[in-house]
């Protein structure tokens, strides 16, 4: 298996769409009865979307195993930007995951040549609007990778990885080059709109404690809207974290303080670990039950741990893909990436010092733990008779 990382923002959807004469009556009436919340409009606003753009957020200094891609440009999904829009109602509807992507593929043969690879990528300017939690809608999105000329996705051979997403759906009117927004709601819960020229915020926080509970249980996202005295509450709290592990994040700083919210969280939600108290992070015997439970936790640990072989070795036999943030000075000792690789051979080698990676028995090591590991090999041991044959099996 082939593995391409990118130096990400998160991922997710951005949909765009102009809504015809019968859509606007249908929402005009959906807001005046306060059942626009219901509604396909905002449970299924990609069905009025013509245009969309679905991938990795990407920054400027992305790079393929150190190598910039070849790339093509689609059309820019924009609003007022570079083109002035027909007056009418407008859908954009974002869904951006929380989680950066990792993106993975096995190439034909099993050998991989970056100048065969093409990104597509496509502009997405919406400066008028403002997400909650990234700010203009203003980015550039890897939506298509093509291998040897075919695309591959999530749907064929890549997998894309994401930790739950923020939906947000606006309704935008545009008149005589004005851009107002109409209506707009978040994750299906809270919902803004016109009333009389002024714009409104409607949120309820009026659960009693057993409607709180039941909301979690069921969407753990659900704490993010309930009152403060409910955020406080570790069942509640524990409730929607088994639901959600990203529901860390809406907890009372007093419960991210508390060790069981925290080690339940990292079951799904590594960023738990980066977001607690730095106490934590320099109690050894926590980190190790942390490590069992998510070994990418190792990335936001105190420093000091990172160099700590009984502590990576934690990390590594829970993924091992972990390696990538152990201390340097382990990824260039040979006894220890020799112990490494016996536990997962592929990863631990790609991540591995350059120097071990053009060492032939290390390599072999890696290999017999996992054939793929002869993949991140140096280019001059990938055509090692001997290597190439322990690969083969």
């Amino acid at each position: 298996m082939k593995e391409i990382y990118f130096k990400t923002e998160p991922a997710g959807e951005i949909g765009f769409g102009r809504l015809n004469e019968n859509d606007i009556e249908a929402i005009k009436s959906l807001i005046n009865s306060k059942e626009m919340k219901d509604s396909d409009y905002v449970e299924g606003p990609h069905n009025f979307c013509q245009d969309s753009a679905y991938g990795v957020f990407i920054s400027d200094k992305d790079t393929i195993d150190g190598e910039l891609p070849q790339y093509q440009i689609t059309e820019t999904i924009s609003f007022l930007k570079n083109r002035r829009y027909e007056d009418g109602w407008y859908m954009v509807h974002t869904a951006l995951s929380k989680g950066s992507i990792q993106f993975e593929f096995e190439p034909a043969g099993g050998s991989f040549d970056i100048n065969e690879l093409v990104v597509q990528l496509t502009k997405v300017d919406l400066n008028q609007l403002s997400d909650d939690l990234y700010g203009e809608l203003n980015f550039t999105v890897l939506s298509d990778f093509q291998y040897q000329g075919e695309s591959i996705n999530e749907y064929y051979d890549a997998e894309l990885v994401d930790r739950g997403l923020d939906r947000e759906v606006h309704i935008v009117e545009i008149k005589d080059g004005e851009f107002n927004l109409v209506y707009k709601n978040r994750n299906i819960e809270d919902e803004s709109y016109y009333e009389g020229g002024v714009l409104v915020t409607s949120e309820d926080k009026s659960l009693d404690r057993d409607q709180a509970l039941a909301a979690v249980s069921n969407d753990g996202f659900a704490l993010e809207g309930l009152d403060e005295a409910f955020k406080k509450d570790k069942e509640i709290v524990l409730a929607a974290i088994n639901e959600y592990g990203g529901a860390f994040e809406y907890a009372h700083e007093t419960l991210k303080k508390d060790r069981e919210i925290l080690l339940a969280s990292l079951t799904e939600h590594v960023f738990a670990m980066e977001d607690t108290d730095d106490s934590f992070k320099k109690d050894r015997e926590f980190v190790m039950e942390a490590l069992n439970i998510n070994g990418n936790a190792l990335e936001f640990i105190d420093e000091s741990f990172k160099k700590d072989k009984e502590i990576v070795k934690q990390a590594l036999r829970q993924n091992g893909e972990a390696f990538e943030y152990a201390d340097a000075s382990l990824k260039n000792d040979k006894d220890f990436v020799m112990e490494a690789v016996c536990i997962d051979g592929n990863a631990v080698l790609y991540c591995a010092s350059e120097s071990l990676q053009d060492d032939k028995e290390v390599v072999l090591a890696a290999i017999k733990q996992n054939p793929d590991a002869i993949n991140h090999a140096s280019d001059n041991l990938q055509n090692d008779p001997i290597l190439i044959k322990a690969s083969e099996g």
